[in-house]
């Protein structure tokens, strides 16, 4: 196309979203469809809006999401330069719209559940008017949580919204499995004065039924890992971890923190 001057040009922008680049009388060289994907005008505001589309690749890797973002900004740095003709401009797309969702949920997520923790353990310092049962309580939740995270780096995990927020409910579950051995501990010390004894009967009981519900919902969950879809998938995965680390905290990390706890207690009593 060769034009003879700005009007020509000017004219071509707000006509072409409307009837295409014709190549003939009955060719379109561009058909309007096309053009509007790229170039709109606006009659009222006598204002176009333009989007320059690029392809990218691995946009399920957030690091390489990223470093794309960081060179884009780099290149679109040269709009500065054209003053108040150019309103506004910025990097938009899918990609970058769930990088920016993960990193707000990451972000709530680093302080929710250190708010969650303390939160459970003034519930549970209120319900059990104990220092050292809340404690034992809540503490293996933060191996739970150090696990998880453990292995989804390892297994190389990227993250996404289930894997930013499966770090909470894990805390739910390993509570829940917690709150059920300390209890029944806290039962049968009260029965028999040796901490060992009461240890033993409280894994025969509780501990039993923790396995038996555990191993259960772990089954379930590691079909869902056989899921097609992705992110069903890891679902499973996590979940069916996260139950065996709260699983296997429920039944080894709490009754040793048990015992260590009644030798405190011991001690300082005799003190």
């Amino acid at each position: 196309l060769i034009f003879d001057d700005d009007d020509q040009i000017s004219s071509l922008f707000k006509l072409a979203p409307k009837i295409g680049i014709p190549k003939n009388n009955t060719e379109f060289l561009i058909p309007p469809q096309t053009i509007n994907n790229f170039l709109r005008y606006d009659a009222n505001n006598d204002s176009y809006s333009m989007r320059l589309q690029f392809g990218l690749l691995k946009t399920n890797d957030f690091e390489s999401i990223l470093n794309a973002f960081d060179i884009l900004s780099k290149d679109v740095k040269i709009f500065e330069n054209y003053g108040e003709n150019l309103v506004d401009y910025g990097i938009t797309g899918s990609p970058f719209i769930r990088e920016a969702q993960t990193s707000a949920a990451t972000d709530s997520l680093r302080q929710s559940i250190p708010v969650a923790a303390v939160g459970a353990l003034i519930l549970l310092l209120l319900a059990t008017r104990s220092f050292y049962y809340s404690f034992v309580t809540v503490f293996p939740l933060l191996l739970i949580v150090s696990w998880l995270y453990a292995l989804m780096y390892l297994l190389g995990f990227g993250l996404n919204f289930v894997t930013a927020t499966i770090g909470a409910v894990s805390i739910g579950v390993g509570l829940d499995f917690s709150i059920h051995m300390t209890e029944r501990f806290r039962q049968e010390i009260n029965i028999n004065d040796d901490p060992n004894i009461a240890i033993s009967i409280s894994l025969k009981g509780t501990g039993l039924a923790l396995i038996g519900a555990g191993v259960s919902s772990i089954a379930g969950f590691i079909i869902l890992g056989f899921a097609p879809m992705p992110l069903f998938s890891t679902y499973g995965i996590l979940s069916a971890a996260m139950i065996s680390f709260a699983l296997i905290a429920s039944i080894s990390v709490v009754p040793s923190l048990l015992l260590i706890v009644i030798d405190i207690k011991k001690k300082l009593k005799f003190k």
